[in-house]
């Protein structure tokens, strides 16, 4: 076993390819080099932290393009393949060879893309560039690897069906999904459904089409010195020039008023409540902006009336989300704990700062607030490499320019509590909300 981790990674190196074509975005720092296999790189140079350099590749297509009998093995075949090692190295194996080196490298498949997520060390990103390549040409699905995968499943879901919290969290998530069959809960008994031979076979045509990805690169790189690395291992992987997307599944929360309540005995009992306003929308920058104010006016709020003025609740949570394709859609939710007696009460002063913000809009102290919050946080953001590594990729899904990135600071200052009040006066109406409420099955024990 120490022979084989002795090996070079790559036994034989491969014939490089050829950068073909250069675009420079400079007011974002971007460099995109076209390969001669079809590939996009996206490179961004920062100096933002020593010795960090972090990686993204997606592409198209994803568990969305499989049938629901190998759904679920096609949604775990990037864990059990990126245990198994790679090439000659057996996952033991593959760890002594990496030893003393700070690399890491996972593939992913999601429902909309495949692709990976790593990050190197400045001196090991070849390491990073061979762990790729060889993902591509030679990827590892063990029985070994995909029984230990399984065994591990298999004990943490039976410890988690012991906790209330997950009973909970299933509900939640099957009914926002519109009870999609493709949202089922995990369980043990849907552990059947995995197979390994499957699982090969999806991941060898998720990623038979190297040429067919976009490569990002942020962090501490010497584009200089990068290029050769990147023609020698990205630029010579196999290209099939398929053109392919992903396949919309159908899966939105439903329409309407849905109320449930989710009963469990805990050894602790608490009420956790959950609320959800969600609806189709037209994609709009100046939307998105209107929708943060009011999560973060929202956020405020409930802390000065659910936690100080009430003192109910251990921590209200606010969050906004927002997408654009399979179909644009947003989704405000709002959740907290408190105890159960209090958990109506606590639900309609949710309903009642919504309300407030939709008849009446913010004052000129909210928007101050928020402005400087916001672009205090979006200075501090931009000088992160892990905020260009999300950016970047969501601009490409979502067919916006790079440059677009840089824009909030002005839609920010133009945003006016007239905006915010239409905007909460269009999406939170009330027409489509989902209220789930976990409470103990002993109320006396409260």
């Amino acid at each position: 076993m120490d022979k084989v981790s002795d090996q070079p990674l790559l036994a034989q190196l491969p014939a490089a390819g050829k950068i073909v074509g250069v675009t420079q975005n400079p007011g974002v720092g971007v460099w995109t080099w076209e390969l001669s296999n079809g590939a996009r790189v996206v490179v961004k140079p920062t100096d933002f932290k020593e010795d960090e350099v972090l990686f993204t590749a997606v592409s198209d297509g994803g568990s969305s393009l499989y049938p629901l009998s190998s759904y679920t093995s096609a949604q775990y075949a990037g864990n059990v393949i990126g245990e198994s090692g790679l090439g000659a190295f057996g996952p033991i194996e593959l760890q002594k060879a990496l030893s003393g080196k700070i690399v890491s490298l996972t593939p992913f498949i999601r429902d909309l893309q495949e692709g990976f997520n790593g990050s190197s060390s400045k001196g090991d990103i070849e390491t990073l560039l061979q762990l790729l390549h060889l993902y591509f040409i030679q990827p590892r699905a063990d029985a070994e690897s995909y029984g230990s995968f399984v065994n591990r499943m298999k004990g943490f879901l039976e410890n988690s069906s012991l906790n209330p919290a997950n009973a909970y969290r299933d509900t939640l998530n099957v009914t926002l999904a519109g009870y999609s069959p493709y949202r089922r809960p995990m369980n043990v008994e849907r552990l059947a459904e995995l197979d390994l031979q499957v699982m090969k076979t999806v991941f060898a045509e998720r990623f038979a089409d190297a040429g067919g990805f976009t490569y990002y690169f942020i962090g501490s790189i010497d584009s200089v010195a990068f290029r050769p690395l990147v023609e020698k291992y990205i630029a010579s992987l196999p290209a099939t020039k398929r053109t392919e997307t992903w396949k919309d599944l159908g899966i939105r929360p439903p329409k309407g008023i849905v109320r449930k309540k989710v009963i469990r005995e805990m050894e602790d009992p608490k009420a956790t409540v959950y609320v959800a306003l969600t609806g189709d929308y037209t994609y709009d920058p100046m939307d998105r902006i209107a929708l943060a104010a009011i999560n973060d006016m929202l956020s405020f709020r409930y802390v000065e009336t659910i936690r100080e003025e009430e003192g109910g609740t251990y921590g209200a949570g606010v969050w906004t989300q927002q997408t654009k394709y399979p179909a644009p859609q947003y989704q405000l939710s709002i959740q907290f704990d408190c105890d159960p007696e209090n958990a109506e009460r606590l639900t309609q002063i949710v309903y009642r700062e919504i309300e407030k913000l939709r008849t009446e809009g913010p004052d000129e102290k909210q928007m101050i607030s928020f402005r400087e919050n916001k672009l205090k946080t979006f200075a501090e953001r931009t000088q992160e490499n892990r905020f260009w590594l999300s950016s970047l990729p969501a601009a490409d899904f979502d067919e916006e320019s790079y440059e677009s990135i840089l824009n909030s600071p002005e839609m920010i200052k133009a945003l006016t509590p007239d905006m915010v009040k239409k905007a909460a006066e269009r999406f939170y109406s009330g027409n489509n909300i989902i209220e789930i409420t976990l409470l103990p099955s002993d109320l006396s024990k409260s």
